[in-house]
């Protein structure tokens, strides 16, 4: 199989592609594997997938196909220079489902098209995101519903400790305040403050 990439961005320029796991990873084809952005010292010259431009706003590419079947971001880059470089800016993405010789859009920038397929590859891709040790603080009144619900399910799951003036919730280590709450009870009404980081 081949051109399994197809992006639709404005001809008369040199593309690039990249793809990234459900975890944030970088494909890396010269080692076959998924890695953390920059490790070793590589840069976007190391992960590129060229692109083809076929005129009239369309680019084709080859998927590796070494990559394992499973869900993943293809992420289009604009070459600004000679060479690809980590500045380049991202002009077109989509998720979408790599069976090892087919890739299934499911979600595209910019169109709605193949809504139930949209719908299920994005539930996997939510499904797949793993909760994080986050940093000591509380969240914002506007957090992203992602660390909205890393924090409840902190408070939930990590030590957790209350005396007369403070309630502290802890880090996964058990010794590091994430967050804090001072509360009083004058034996008619108890009240607790809102949640900040550690004092």
């Amino acid at each position: 199989m081949a051109n399994e990439i197809n992006a639709f961005i404005t001809s008369g320029y040199t593309h690039y592609a990249v793809i990234r796991n459900v975890a944030g990873q970088v494909w890396y084809p010269l080692g076959q594997t998924f890695e953390a952005w920059g490790t070793g010292g590589r840069t976007v010259a190391d992960y590129d997938i060229a692109l083809t431009d076929k005129s009239g706003g369309m680019y084709v590419g080859d998927f590796d196909s070494n990559v394992s079947a499973g869900y993943y971001w293809l992420v289009i880059h604009q070459q600004a220079g000679g060479s690809p470089a980590d500045s380049d800016q991202a002009y077109w993405r989509e998720f979408g489902y790599w069976d090892g010789t087919n890739w299934k859009r499911a979600a595209c920038k910019g169109d709605e098209m193949n809504l139930a397929d949209n719908a299920i590859a994005e539930a996997k891709y939510a499904d797949d995101m793993a909760m994080e040790d986050i940093a000591a603080g509380a969240p914002s009144a506007t957090c992203t519903w992602r660390k909205a619900l890393n924090y409840i399910f902190m408070a939930w799951r990590n030590k957790m400790t209350s005396t007369s003036s403070k309630i502290t919730v802890y880090k996964d280590d058990a010794t590091t305040p994430l967050c804090e709450s001072n509360h009083s009870d004058d034996d008619t009404t108890y009240s607790r403050g809102e949640f900040g980081a550690p004092n």
